[in-house]
């Protein structure tokens, strides 16, 4: 196909801000001419609010769900290293956000060092204080009325599961939430409306500074006061001898308040929404709760895959399918469009709680899997268990989607009862 400086880009557009502008749906209407005919196709570099950077010749679109899974397992080819985000974003940026961004062997290292904090025990034991937490939110819930769901409810248990882990005091949980908020929102207009005149790359390098400024006097307060959770873990973790710096613990703050905060929220109103618009499965679900839980959480987390893409950098000239791919060349996961595959999902575009097996890739995979997986089920399961329980005549409104290429985010969803 020739190198990037020759290679014609495809006909279909999926670098534009009008594309991303677009529904999920009508989004998906370009993958599936992509999946169907060109699976690993070149692009032009991604047009938006913050421009491009000079030198960005393009990328190469994944949208399969075979061939995403590939790359994950070949992460010595596929490198996160170079960057982890369709758009350029600062090296700083990168940096802040942990092994999400690195790669074997300091990525081995890091992640190692946190597996000793982050153990499924640790989380087990939240088990008790997720239930009852959120019982408190629907208490609030019906005490307060109808009215925006993601506000009242989907981003409270999420903010509030991340706090008490690392013993965030209450005094700075609102500023964690609007800086997460803010930094998640950069590219939609309601950034530009709030902030008017700030770039929001700058936006964000000091936003994550402040978040890993955050972690790192916890860290320095649980060196000299221990208690259980898990900063007293990172900070007492140790392998070989080596302990994770106070720098490394504010990195993986930002990654942990970022991939457990906005991910969370975002799937807990998405798949209620996407719930409701399939009336047979939302009744299915509040018929028999016990029989269908499970089923729903996999499938809320399918349906909203709210990391839509991912990015790699090819390490070595490489072939994936049909493509040619040069060393230094952007690869570009398309999570959401894998998890829409017609020839691994039957009726993708359909909500189907009872959907077994059910192989989505949301939580990334190989070296690189999300290490929150089984906390982000355990607060869907509470969530929704205590809606479908305690909320009489629970009806669901409209809904309002941001603008965004990284995230599937929602900003308003209404909810009556």
């Amino acid at each position: 196909m020739g190198s990037s400086a020759t290679r014609a880009y495809d006909d279909i557009d999926i670098s534009s801000y009008d594309f991303w502008s677009q529904p999920a749906r009508d989004r998906d209407r370009a993958y599936e001419v992509l999946r169907r005919e060109r699976p690993v196709s070149w692009h032009r570099p991604l047009r938006h609010a913050g421009g491009q950077s000079a030198d960005d010749r393009g990328f190469w679109a994944v949208v399969r769900h075979q061939d995403v899974r590939d790359i994950y397992r070949r992460h010595d080819e596929f490198c996160s290293g170079q960057g982890f985000m369709l758009e350029d974003v600062p090296p700083v940026v990168s940096e802040h956000m942990s092994f999400i961004a690195l790669d074997p062997p300091r990525h081995t290292k890091l992640r190692r060092l946190v597996n000793v904090a982050f153990t499924s025990r640790s989380i087990q034991r939240l088990e008790p204080w997720v239930g009852a937490r959120a019982a408190s939110v629907v208490d609030d819930l019906l005490a307060e009325g109808p009215g925006d769901f993601v506000e009242r409810v989907a981003k409270r248990l999420p903010l509030a599961a991340i706090c008490e882990m690392v013993g965030v005091p209450d005094g700075e949980r609102a500023e964690l939430a609007e800086l997460m908020e803010d930094i998640i929102g950069r590219n939609d207009p309601a950034f530009a409306a709030k902030y008017p005149g700030t770039d929001p790359g700058v936006f964000v390098v000091q936003g994550l500074h402040r978040l890993a400024e955050i972690g790192r006097t916890l860290a320095a307060g649980r060196r000299s006061h221990p208690r259980d959770d898990l900063m007293t873990g990172l900070v007492q973790a140790e392998i070989d001898g080596e302990r994770l710096s106070d720098e490394e613990i504010g990195y993986f703050f930002n990654l942990l308040v970022s991939a457990g905060y906005d991910t969370t929220f975002n799937t807990i109103a998405i798949g209620l929404h996407a719930f409701w618009q399939h009336p047979d499965q939302w009744e299915l679900l509040r018929t028999d709760l016990d029989g269908h839980l499970d089923g729903a959480v996999e499938e809320a987390i399918r349906w909203a895959t709210v990391g839509i893409n991912f990015r790699r950098t090819a390490t070595r000239p490489v072939r994936l399918g049909d493509a040619l791919i040069e060393p230094g060349e952007k690869v570009v996961m398309f999570l959401l469009s894998a998890n829409r595959d017609a020839e691994v999902f039957q009726d993708p575009w359909r909500v189907d709680i009872t959907r077994d097996p059910n192989p989505h890739i949301a939580f990334g995979g190989g070296i690189h899997f999300c290490l929150g997986s089984a906390l982000a089920r355990m607060e869907l399961r509470a969530m929704y268990r205590e809606l479908f329980t305690r909320v009489p005549g629970m009806r669901i409104g409209t809904a309002e989607f941001a603008t965004d290429n990284h995230l599937n985010a929602i900003k308003h969803l209404e909810i009556d009862f």
